[in-house]
């Protein structure tokens, strides 16, 4: 969509009584000084679109109406109304908007009184009848949104007119996707381990609650440490009760030593006996070393099978993260090939308007030539004297005569040549379209064929995604029902079997056990005995095994403390972790961003005191000078990329009012669209200059 003013008309319109701006669809400067109205225009054509000034604010909260100096009231009873012819995608349309006071007199009374006031709304002449049948005209052309933001260089960069939030979510939207790359993947490949999936803001909320979880057990830790300390027993003379049971223990020990010289005895005759098992032992170890070598084999088994299977699962992976970047590759050639085709199709309509400009161009020097050849010498007119009223004689009107023929004839040749050089330019254009419509069309057909790649690449990666993958647990339990494995599972259950079955064939030392188990009798005996002597000592070393417990239970909950400890760091190296990731993203999506603008760059966040990043979206100068540290001039630039930009993304163009111009040198702009620069000019009268 590109949208031009031909003619602006104001009437009665903020102090404006009558003034017409003769654009032409071309760029203007429009000068005056500072009161006499100029901003008054760009307010008057946004009022003209959506009812509201160029600050967004409706008519009726700024001062449609003319003021009267003397008694500072408006001007009553007079017709206010702004009218614009406009160009818009080359057909000529024509808009007004009237607002006229509704005085009524009420019964009873005799002087009228204003009651409020009628709008009326035409569109190429004709009433509308509803504000809301006007209002749908003019959103088939543009969005006011959209036209706020591609008309007013400030209106997108500044916050009295959009917050940074919204400004954000906007930027933002120009770049989807940009910050998802693999380097980034890579690099913070233990964070996204981490994140197993979350998005990022979940993430971080699982973190913080894991932290505050650890904290308040580090902090019941730290309390029970605390308390266990606070209960510790103090310390007894355990060296002189320790030397009183020592001397208990060696009168006890010496009476068992007694008893253990005979058991001793029994012992040597019991290992002659012995000498009978070892040969079993032999026996029942070659057979568990059998039954051993055979578990690995069976292992072996397992693990081959499967490592046939993951290395099939690994190369359809393979396959498919091959297959998606192709996929991807083709998709983006699609769109390269439809933004080419785009921009060469604007091209052809552009050329297409100037031949259809050019044709009439031509049609007019056609009625001047017609015009200038049917003119005729007038003998009445020009046969009197005027000075005496006299007929002249006839030589002088035969020279008369001659001279309008001359002249004729000069002119007529003049509007030829006109003529034949307006049908050379018109021929060169027919040969710029016919160029371009057959660039457009070699651009459908690479675009077909890119498309068709981009399926059949789409089609290769949903059959290769589609493709099961083997589950090792299946692979597994097809091997352990196989019959080669439970031929093995069966042969190491009879070897088993056999060895169970030796282990359990001892010789038989029946009356020397019985010898020995009535000396272990005494033993036992003898231990009971002294414990009874040793037990009221160790009572009162109990205060020390309960100081010994509690220092435990402290170790216990140093240890837990440490580890909670540990926890909140890690979780801590976590958030810092995501902070860092959340940066790096934002300083991606950024590059991504200032590569489409040319002279505005984009800050989207900012780094607190502590270390943390805040969200935000502040438009900075190419040198880094931020908006509000900027000169009028640079924010009017910044502006004039910001509208370039969104007028690609929307495809369309509007006027763009340039208000405080006087700051820029520069008279053209990077923009198709038509600009106009309101221009502050000391004692000038309000005056339109076309640039």
């Amino acid at each position: 969509m590109n949208i031009r003013i031909n003619r602006l008309t104001l009437h009665n319109f903020k102090g404006v009584r009558d003034v017409v701006f003769q654009l032409d669809g071309g760029n203007a400067r429009i000068e005056g000084e500072n009161g006499a109205g100029k901003s008054t225009i760009f307010d008057a054509f946004t009022w003209l679109l959506f009812g509201k000034d160029h600050q967004g604010q409706d008519w009726t909260n700024f001062d449609l109406k003319t003021i009267d100096p003397e008694t500072r009231e408006p001007f009553h009873g007079l017709e206010h109304w702004v009218e614009a012819e406009l160009t818009i995608d080359g057909v000529k349309r024509t808009l007004r908007r009237v607002v006229t006071e509704n005085w009524v007199k009420p019964r009873g009374e005799t002087e009228k009184v204003l009651k409020g006031h009628n709008q009326q709304f035409f569109v190429d002449g004709v009433d509308t009848a509803t504000k809301t049948a006007y209002d749908a005209c003019i959103h088939q052309w543009i969005d006011e949104d959209v036209f706020k933001l591609i008309t007013n260089p400030l209106f997108f960069i500044d916050d009295q007119y959009t917050d940074w939030k919204t400004r954000r979510k906007a930027i933002l939207s120009l770049v989807e996707g940009a910050g998802e790359g693999a380097e980034l993947r890579e690099r913070f490949a233990d964070l996204l381990g981490e994140m197993r999936g979350e998005p990022m803001e979940q993430f971080k909320r699982r973190v913080a609650a894991e932290k505050k979880a650890n904290r308040a057990d580090l902090a019941t830790a730290t309390a029970n440490i605390a308390a266990f300390k606070k209960a510790l027993p103090e310390a007894v003379d355990a060296e002189g009760l320790n030397f009183q049971i020592e001397q208990i223990i060696a009168e006890r020990d010496g009476k068992i030593s007694e008893v253990q010289s005979k058991i001793s005895t029994i012992d040597e005759g019991i290992a002659n006996i012995n000498s009978a098992n070892e040969a079993k032992k032999a026996e029942i170890d070659a057979i568990w070393r059998q039954i051993y070598a055979l578990r690995d084999k069976m292992g072996k088994c397992i693990s081959e099978g499967q490592s046939e299977a993951q290395k099939r699962n690994t190369e359809l992976q393979k396959k498919t993260y091959d297959a998606k970047f192709l996929a991807d590759d083709a998709a983006r050639k699609v769109d390269e090939v439809e933004r080419t085709s785009r921009k060469v199709r604007e091209a052809l309509e552009d050329l297409k308007r100037e031949r259809v400009e050019e044709a009439a161009a031509l049609a007019d020097i056609g009625a001047q030539y017609n015009a200038a050849r049917e003119r005729a010498f007038d003998a009445d007119a020009e046969g009197v004297c005027p000075t005496c009223g006299q007929a002249l004689p006839a030589e002088m009107m035969e020279a008369k005569a001659e001279e309008f023929g001359r002249k004729r004839k000069e002119a007529m040749q003049k509007l030829m040549d006109k003529a034949v050089a307006k049908k050379a330019e018109i021929g060169n254009l027919d040969v710029a379209i016919a160029a371009k419509q057959k660039d457009l069309e070699g651009l459908e057909t690479e675009r077909a064929e890119a498309a068709t790649k981009a399926g059949a690449a789409k089609q290769a990666l949903e059959e290769l995604e589609a493709t099961p993958r083997i589950d090792l647990r299946e692979v597994e339990h097809e091997i352990r029902s196989g019959a080669e494995f439970k031929k093995m599972a069966i042969e190491e259950l009879d070897l088993q079997s056999q060895a169970n079955a030796l282990q359990g064939k001892t010789v038989s030392a029946a009356d020397l056990l019985a010898d020995r188990k009535g000396a272990e009798a005494r033993v036992s005996m003898i231990r009971r005995e002294y414990e009874e002597k040793v037990r009221p000592l160790r009572d009162k070393l109990a205060v020390n095994g309960e100081r010994e417990r509690v220092l435990r239970l402290i170790a216990e909950e140093e240890k837990r403390e440490k580890a909670f400890a540990d926890e909140v760091a890690r979780l801590e190296r976590l958030e810092f972790r995501a902070s860092e990731y959340v940066k790096a993203e934002i300083d991606a999506q950024e590059s991504a961003i200032n590569a489409l603008f040319r002279v505005a760059r984009w800050k989207m966040f900012d780094r607190t005191i502590d270390g943390g990043i805040v969200e935000m979206c502040e438009v900075t100068s190419e040198e880094g000078v931020p908006f509000r540290s900027m000169n009028d001039a640079k924010k009017i630039l910044c502006g004039l990329d910001v509208i370039r930009v969104f007028s690609e993304r929307y495809d369309c163009l509007a006027p763009i009012f340039v208000d405080n111009a006087e700051s820029i040198t520069k008279k053209t702009f990077d923009t198709e669209a038509q600009v106009v620069r309101l221009v502050v000019s000391e004692g000038s009268e309000l005056t339109m200059i076309h640039e």
